[in-house]
């Protein structure tokens, strides 16, 4: 990191460390003005919502943006290059590509004033709030197999108060519980389901397991029993994370357990279409210029409330949220794996388009994939590698090419057949 990206980050981070302390009202009057500068900019410089006809003029208030289409991620898979903007340099961008559950990997784009806010400044902001002394030890489990990118920005700004490392979540399981429980950690980040077998994997080993006094979570939906087995296996406070590919950090929990917007970055709406309907919710960015998505639906339900918290935050809290459940997979020799480690391997291959892992058999997985262009055999060998430094040695691998996805109904990535 240059000294001036650092000075930037480390900026940018002090203004949301206050900002999170804002009132009520100033939350209101921010978030108006950044809502109707980024919906006009969007008319003038997006393709796509150039081709509504809505005036840049025109747009005055946040009831505006109800006249904006909602946005899926079949819209962006489709006309991708219609919502990135034509003011920006589209060399100079940053990207993230992930499908969530749905096997349909997408790519979103990223300025870097934005990528600095939502990549790196909220988590900053996120670990210095719940850090009050000097000499933590951070571990973050990275589904990626190299783990030395997942060092460098956050270390290079908290080094002064914190021990970062990282474990690759492709490694042994074996070896990643004597490194957790060599290195003993006060905070912990990674998938709630590995962060369970991680704890079950120091016991298998006879080591004695840490005492983790923070546990941050993201990716899967953190349902009650996990949050409670995290709890008794680390004996610390478990803190979730919600958030998404295209906008990162959405919201995030208190020490009360509410999940407070990350208001600076993004506006989020709550919909319902029958009175009986679970509220949808909508996610508008209020910083991305590059690929400014306006109420992007994520799949996910939830309610929006604007009550007092303990914690003394005025921002928006999500509450009665719900998101999209991914089944763990389990074979016959106990060990259970989390689907994300699966899609994200799969996702690092730049040709696949469409994607379905089925869990056919105890013992078998058929994965399905449409690439456009076809995959090569040394592509087929690369995913293949991949994928079995994640599963048992004795699981059979599949694998199925397809020359069309089928039905457009939406499906689950990851799905058993037996």
């Amino acid at each position: 990191m240059r000294l001036s990206e650092r000075a930037r980050l480390l900026t940018t981070t002090a203004q949301l460390l206050r900002s999170q302390w804002r009132t009520r009202d100033e939350i209101r009057a921010y978030q108006r003005r950044r809502l109707i500068e980024h919906l006009r900019y969007a008319v003038a410089n997006v393709p796509f919502y150039a081709d509504t006809g809505i005036a840049a003029a025109g747009i005055r208030s946040i009831e505006d943006l109800r006249r904006f289409p909602v946005v899926t991620k079949a819209d962006i898979q489709e006309r991708a290059e219609h919502f990135l903007s034509r003011a920006v340099d589209a060399r100079t961008l940053f990207w993230s590509r992930s499908s969530g559950v749905t096997g349909e990997p997408t790519a979103t784009y990223f300025d870097d004033d934005s990528w600095l806010l939502t990549k790196h400044a909220l988590k900053a902001r996120r670990v210095l709030s719940d850090t009050k002394a000097p000499g933590q030890r951070v571990l973050i489990m990275s589904e990626r197999e190299s783990v030395a990118a997942a060092r460098s920005w956050l270390a290079t700004l908290l080094k002064p108060l914190l021990d970062l490392r990282s474990m690759s979540l492709i490694d042994p399981l074996g070896a990643n519980a004597r490194e957790l429980a060599a290195f003993r950690p006060t905070i912990v980040y990674g998938f709630p389901s590995y962060l369970l077998a991680l704890a079950e994997a120091v016991r298998t080993e006879r080591l004695t397991m840490p005492r983790v006094p923070l546990i941050y979570t993201s990716s899967e939906v953190l349902t009650e029993p996990a949050r409670h087995a995290l709890t008794a296996a680390y004996g610390g406070r478990v803190v979730d994370v919600y958030g998404s590919t295209e906008f990162k950090e959405i919201a995030v929990q208190c020490r009360h357990g509410r999940y407070h917007v990350n208001f600076e970055s993004v506006y989020v709406e709550s919909v319902a279409e029958e009175p009986d309907a679970p509220p949808r919710l909508l996610v508008t960015t209020l910083v991305n210029k590059a690929m400014p998505l306006i109420r992007y639906e994520l799949g996910d339900t939830g309610k929006l409330t604007d009550d007092d918290c303990a914690c003394g935050r005025r921002s928006p809290q999500l509450v009665e949220l719900h998101g999209r459940l991914s089944e763990t997979l389990s074979f016959p020799d106990g060990t259970r794996v989390s689907p994300y480690l699966l899609t994200t391997a799969i996702e690092q291959q730049a040709k696949v388009r469409h994607f379905r892992i089925v869990h056919e058999q105890p013992s078998s997985l058929r994965i399905e994939t449409l690439a456009k262009p076809a995959l090569s055999a040394a592509d087929r060998s690369g995913l293949e590698t991949s994928l079995r430094k994640l599963v048992p040695a004795d699981v059979a691998l599949r694998f199925v090419e397809l020359t069309d996805r089928g039905a457009h109904g939406k499906r689950r990535a990851v799905s058993r057949e037996f």
